[in-house]
């Protein structure tokens, strides 16, 4: 499994679904990351910035609606458009992934995704990869 970028290093999930929100965490948090979350995606720049993390885990709602512009607002804002976004989302239709590598996010997965693409994903963003 990889390891965090460094000990405690904060990860911030964004996602209005509670169970997947429980879920990352945990995977996060026993793999010696600090997970932070936002259920609330309006809110995510506002979390990012009191948390400071080293990357977003930022579950898409919606390709079309609310979640679209939430994410946008993460990628545009100064204090947190150097962060790697990964997003999870249910859906990998072509035109989701070209909303989502339009707005500039670094890796698109599959929602669920196991806590080894997870974390796989996470050590790929932070090295500078891009997987969308």
């Amino acid at each position: 499994m990889p390891t965090p970028a460094a000990p405690a290093d904060a990860i911030l999930l964004v996602d209005a679904d509670p169970d997947s929100l429980a879920m990352y965490s945990s995977i996060l948090a026993f793999n010696g990351w600090q997970a932070h979350t936002c259920p609330d995606e309006s809110r995510a720049v506002a979390c990012a910035l009191e948390c400071r993390p080293v990357a977003v885990v930022f579950g898409l709602g919606s390709p079309a609606g609310s979640s679209m512009d939430a994410l946008r607002e993460l990628r545009q804002h100064p204090g947190t458009s150097h962060l790697p976004v990964l997003v999870t989302t249910t859906s990998l239709r072509a035109s989701v992934r070209d909303r989502v590598n339009d707005v500039g996010a670094d890796a698109l997965l599959l929602k669920p995704c196991t806590p080894t693409e997870l974390l796989l994903a996470l050590n790929d963003v932070l090295n500078g990869a891009l997987l969308c």
